[in-house]
């Protein structure tokens, strides 16, 4: 480790370089604050002590400079200075430096008092270098899958497109019933890759950032209208319905959120539930305060041991004939990321032949806080 001493008294200087070079460290010396500026400025340091009172340029205008440089801002700084000196103590502390020493410094103690800040020093290094990678991953994960959906969705849309028009000429030359079958099988298919592709962007959002809630007070019926708007405009045949509690609740929420969360629930239900069966959103109290969403549907519903496999993107269904890549992996991780975020739970219950029900339980103080006021009103 290299070490910068700079301090204009020689002896100090020498006894420092003494202490610290036993230990296997490089010491190098300045006499005065402008030739341990241009130390820094050539050469990597590790770390460095200061003493305050320097000629030429003082030790708080050298701390200064180091901090203010990008290149040495993270620097560890233990300062030197007189007993009785406690102004510039705390001015230095407000600069950046990192400890301090007193004259006549008390050599027993030295050599332990530097070694425990450079082992600090060496953990928030590391730390950083950590968090630096964790966000260098985070970012190529984000450049990845912002890529592929870019050049992928498109390319899905197009095919589903395809399929339509290659369905009605189909129709007009009367082909066998299987070739039909296929026809839609690969428009089915286009529209789920689709589909996955904007889940799989939302998700790395969610994963590569720290969520964000956006929470104001709202009430429960302007919530569910918004979902309600949102799955029309995606499934403007889809047969469900909404079922509200009986008397006025107010949430405190993040309403964009939320209704991304609901609405992908109502997605998954219909996309795997026969037409002719429409699914359920309810809205209910507890009688602890608290709220849950049920999202119900009379779909095939799930295995039990197959149920274990929602929350994993991408899992492999097996329904009817066809292997049928299961999309509600991502939705429903998208639903249990964002229901967590607000204190709550995302649970799924299922049985095969009976279908599928999703809960999103809410706790009672994002409700409690706003009843009476509802109430009120």
């Amino acid at each position: 480790m290299r070490i910068l001493i700079v301090d204009d008294d020689a002896t100090l200087r020498a006894i420092v370089k003494s202490k610290m070079a036993n230990v296997g460290n490089a010491v190098i010396e300045a006499g005065d604050g402008a030739s341990g500026w241009r130390i820094l400025q050539s050469t990597t340091i590790d770390f460095a002590l200061i003493d305050l009172g320097l000629p030429d340029m003082d030790g708080r205008t050298l701390i200064s400079r180091v901090r203010n440089n990008p290149a040495t801002s993270h620097l560890p700084i233990v300062v030197i200075t007189g007993r009785n000196d406690r102004e510039a103590i705390d001015a230095a502390f407000q600069i950046g430096a990192n400890y301090f020493l007193t004259k006549p410094i008390n050599w027993a103690l030295f050599r332990h008092q530097i070694t425990y800040v450079m082992r600090m020093a060496e953990a928030e290094r590391q730390a950083q270098s950590a968090h630096l990678a964790a966000q260098a991953e985070s970012r190529l994960k984000d450049t990845i899958i912002g890529r592929l959906n870019y050049v992928l969705r498109p390319m899905a849309a197009n095919i589903a497109s395809a399929s339509v028009d290659l369905a009605s000429v189909l129709d007009e030359i009367a082909p066998e019933d299987r070739l039909k079958e296929q026809v839609g099988h690969i428009r089915a298919d286009a529209l789920t890759l689709e589909k996955t592709l904007g889940d799989m962007a939302n998700f790395a959002t969610l994963l590569t950032q720290s969520i964000e809630l956006n929470q104001r007070q709202l009430s429960l019926t302007s919530l569910l209208d918004g979902v309600m708007q949102s799955v029309e405009n995606e499934w403007p045949s889809a047969s469900f319905q909404i079922e509200p509690p009986e008397y006025p609740i107010g949430l405190h929420c993040d309403e964009q959120q939320l209704t991304r969360a609901l609405s992908s629930l109502l997605e998954n239900a219909f996309r795997f539930s026969p037409p002719d069966r429409p699914v359920r959103l309810s809205a209910r109290q507890l009688d602890d305060g608290s709220l849950c969403f049920i999202v119900d549907d009379e779909g095939p519903g799930i295995a039990p041991e197959k149920l274990r496999r929602l929350l994993v993107p991408m899992a492999v269904i097996d329904q009817a004939d066809r292997m049928t890549y299961d999309v509600s992996g991502l939705g429903l991780a998208t639903v249990k990321y964002i229901a967590e975020a607000h204190g709550g739970k995302l649970t799924v219950q299922s049985a095969v032949g009976r279908g599928t029900t999703a809960t999103i339980h809410l706790p009672a103080e994002l409700i409690a806080k706003l009843e009476a006021d509802a109430h009120a009103a």
